[in-house]
């Protein structure tokens, strides 16, 4: 089988979350996408690489969990997402230069979150939100929570807003994945892949 990986804010396609995933199955065909900074043209390179891959599952980290969450179709992961993207990046993140976390593809050693960004990412949740979160969506798109999240957790819209029943907690799990909370990570991941007829649950 075939998954993509989305993931947060300033990695890119090197991630160790990218490279756990690899790691943990050797048997799948992990992709990892390379997101650019701007969250309109980083909804438009996932759209596409979806549509080209054709990916049984799709997975996203935190900033990437709310990208995944965007894209209709595949089943979908979403790993301490930023539900509240826009909301999650200025009020814990904040204004200003990073330095990305690895090296990335594209050569970029630094990223800026500014007004734009911001803009950009409100105005792509009141599209999924207002427009596009419909049966269908909800019953493909599931989700982990780490009840040791130091950033943010969006447990509690999740269940407002998505299926209660697609929902997984997992005990002392910060906000980034380490090897071991990937141990308790890939049978959820297991469990998904093997889902069929989502959409006939309802």
């Amino acid at each position: 089988m075939k998954i993509i990986y989305v993931h947060g804010l300033g990695s890119g396609a090197n991630s160790s979350t990218g490279e756990l995933l690899k790691e943990v199955f050797p048997e799948h065909e992990v992709i990892c996408a390379e997101m650019p900074i701007e969250p309109f043209k980083a909804y438009m390179y996932l759209k596409d690489l979806v549509i080209r891959e054709r990916p049984n599952l799709l997975i996203g980290t935190s900033l990437g969990g709310f990208y995944a969450m965007l894209i209709a179709g595949p089943k979908k992961l979403l790993i301490n997402p930023a539900l509240k993207a826009s909301e999650a990046i200025k009020d814990v993140i904040g204004l200003g230069e990073y330095d990305y976390h690895c090296a990335r593809m594209d050569g970029a050693e630094k990223y800026v979150v500014n007004e734009k960004m911001i803009e950009e990412l409100a105005a792509l949740e009141k599209t999924f939100y207002e427009k596009l979160l419909d049966m269908e969506v909800k019953s493909e798109t599931f989700a982990i929570f780490g009840d040791s999240d130091n950033l943010f957790s969006y447990k509690s819209f999740f269940e407002e807003n998505f299926r209660k029943e697609n929902v997984y907690e997992v005990k002392n799990m910060s906000h980034r994945l380490s090897k071991y909370d990937m141990d308790k990570v890939k049978p959820i991941v297991e469990e998904i892949l093997a889902k069929k007829n989502l959409f006939n649950l309802y």
